[in-house]
């Protein structure tokens, strides 16, 4: 598990966010509750 990732917002939507970091996209879920 990560606890911190530092990069660029590639996608944003309201359930997820695709985080650009070292050439590597990280997929995250975002919790609506």
């Amino acid at each position: 598990m990560y606890e911190y990732i530092q990069g660029d917002i590639a996608e944003l939507t309201p359930t997820y966010v695709v985080v650009e970091a070292g050439g590597v996209g990280y997929y995250l879920t975002i919790s609506l509750q």
